[in-house]
């Protein structure tokens, strides 16, 4: 049960990892594209 804890947190980070990442290229290409104008 552990183990299983372990995994689940894991995944969890994993996803808000992802969200992260999602959200500074969001930033990022919002960025460049007012840069633009």
């Amino acid at each position: 049960s552990r183990l299983v804890r372990k995994a689940l947190s894991f995944s969890k980070s994993l996803e808000n990892h992802i969200g992260a990442i999602k959200y500074f290229i969001c930033n990022y290409n919002l960025e460049r594209k007012a840069l633009h104008f």
